[in-house]
């Protein structure tokens, strides 16, 4: 029996997070598994080749439901000023960089209907 290669997809013209550098380099991953593979330079065959323009390829975590960090609870948000607020989804967003999570949702836990509408 034969073995088929899966067809591969390539993610070119982009700079890959590894070991915290930044390195132009291509990735290549499975379209079947979505699993990363090894390069394939000398491939030309089978590849469907994705340009990034020069954009970074990262891992990362997303967090589904914060309710808060670093003594800001989502709860307790427009009650001061518009850039206090601001100030500390900054430092809330900062922590989360730090621990590898790329992208969150702010959840607020259940409040009084009036507060809802101030917090959102």
């Amino acid at each position: 029996m034969q073995r088929v290669d899966p067809s591969l997809k390539c993610f070119t013209n982009c700079h890959l997070c590894i070991a915290g550098e930044l390195i132009p380099q291509d990735l290549y991953f499975s379209s079947e598994t979505g699993l990363i593979t090894p390069n394939y330079y000398y491939r030309t065959e089978g590849v469907e080749r994705i340009d990034l323009n020069g954009a970074i390829v990262a891992p990362g975590y997303l967090d589904l439901q914060t309710n808060g960090m670093k003594g800001v609870h989502f709860t307790q948000l427009a009650k001061g000023s518009p850039e206090e607020d601001e100030t500390k989804l900054g430092e809330v967003s900062k922590m989360q960089i730090e621990h590898g999570v790329t992208g969150w949702w702010a959840t607020v836990p259940t409040v009084q209907g009036q507060r809802w509408k101030e917090v959102s």
